[in-house]
């Protein structure tokens, strides 16, 4: 389960956000890639993060596609959230 080419996500924000949390739960090693107005960005899991990807900022209007992957070989489910909470 690499990085799937077409977006599992496509959200949409109608105006900016000062503040999103994006947390990927799942087994094995996942990824976390979100392309959007500012840019693309590639989360892997790691310690600090507990082995859950999670990206958080300020997030301007526009579409953001979101891709979750797995750099273990397998198939594996997840758990998007999405956060308006620092923590």
């Amino acid at each position: 389960n690499a990085t799937p080419t077409a977006a599992n996500w496509v959200i949409e924000m109608t105006r900016p956000f000062p503040y999103l949390r994006f947390t990927i739960q799942s087994e094995g090693e996942p990824v976390l890639i979100i392309e959007g107005p500012g840019g693309r960005f590639c989360v892997l899991a790691d310690n600090y993060s507990g082995d859950n990807p999670e990206i958080s900022g300020l997030w301007d209007a526009g579409t953001y596609n979101i891709y979750i992957g797995n750099r273990t070989p397998g198939d594996y489910s997840y758990t998007l959230n999405i956060s308006q909470k620092p923590n």
